[in-house]
């Protein structure tokens, strides 16, 4: 078996989705996702920090957010094909971020071996260390450091992950274009 590591929120879920519906019932603010282009969103969104912290401290942000459009079955194939999903993410806001994490997947019936909670700045070194040769993300500057530890990491595309080509990371806008990525899983020798 070979070992992927796979994020969460913007990866398997649509938290822009999910943040963007908030911000218009709560704050009656109109934010396309072409707006959130970084990940200080104060800085492209026009909320506050302190209307933010809200957001993702006590709304249903992350239990209310759909998944991506065939993130599921893609990660079925995947694992039916010899590859065991570790689900990674750096979901440390609210009270139980492992736990509304494992709801959430469980609720959308994804399948996967494991789910740790992890800094995105400490992904590369957890991917090292539980030998993850390949790795699914949307964060840019995560994807940097995780590209001198896996073989190969894909990142998903979106408005506020954009920057230079790295080398062994490939872009990608659908989970079938994941799927494509993917090699079959080798029997160790």
């Amino acid at each position: 078996m070979k070992d992927l590591g796979v994020d969460l929120d913007g990866v398997l879920g649509d938290l822009a989705g999910s943040l963007i519906k908030v911000a218009r019932q709560k704050y009656h603010r109109n934010i396309a996702r072409e707006d959130i282009t970084c990940y200080q969103l104060e800085a492209c969104t026009g909320l506050t920090r302190e209307q933010i912290d809200e957001i993702f401290d006590s709304t249903p942000v992350f239990q209310d957010m759909k998944p991506i459009r065939n993130a599921r079955e893609v990660l079925g194939r995947l694992k039916r094909r010899g590859w065991q999903i570790h689900i990674i993410t750096d979901r440390f806001r609210g009270k139980e971020g492992q736990r509304t994490a494992q709801v959430w997947l469980e609720k959308n019936r994804f399948t996967w071996d494991t789910l740790s909670l992890v800094r995105a700045w400490d992904k590369s070194e957890f991917a090292r260390r539980h030998h993850l040769s390949f790795f699914i993300e949307d964060n840019y500057d995560t994807v940097k450091d995780l590209a001198l530890v896996c073989t190969k990491v894909i990142l998903f595309n979106k408005t506020y992950n954009q920057g230079p080509a790295i080398k062994n990371v490939v872009r990608v806008t659908t989970w079938q274009q994941i799927d494509s990525e993917m090699p079959e899983v080798q029997d160790e020798p």
